[in-house]
């Protein structure tokens, strides 16, 4: 039986062309950013669940951030927007409204931190991405 590879491992797997393609073309819709890269619809499905594609999965989630940071509020202004609403709204429904939304935003709800990999194990999500940041700060540009 084959051993499994750390995580680290796999992380540090660079893409390959058809990889690197997908993951340009990718808009969240797995079908047509496949048609738009040239590659298969069930390859494409494939890099979204199998373990030993976790950096591409990296990728994704990379490319998802820097489309979002140019369109949507970041985490912090959220967080500074229910902020200022807990303290300012004069209803007191809006502002525990707004204080449930921080602490959502700030996973205060959450008991489980974790996420199983098939082959690898039980990983803590903290600490899956703290690797990912660490990963991220040590390449240049």
């Amino acid at each position: 039986m084959k051993e499994p590879k750390p995580l680290e491992i796999i992380l540090q797997k660079p893409l390959t062309p058809k990889q690197r393609r997908y993951v340009d073309c990718y808009d969240g819709d797995v079908k047509r950013s496949a048609n738009e890269a040239g590659i298969s619809y069930q390859y494409a499905k494939e890099l979204h669940t199998k373990t030993y594609y976790a950096h591409v999965m990296i990728a994704l989630i990379e490319v998802n951030e820097a489309v979002s940071k140019a369109s949507i509020m970041s985490k912090q202004e959220r967080q500074e927007f229910w902020t200022a609403m807990t303290k300012t709204a004069e209803k007191d429904s809006d502002k525990l409204k707004a204080s449930e939304l921080l602490g959502r935003s700030c996973a205060d709800f959450i008991d489980k931190r974790e996420i199983i990999f098939p082959g690898i194990g039980a990983i803590d999500l903290t600490t899956l991405i703290l690797k990912v940041t660490e990963k991220n700060e040590q390449q240049p540009g």
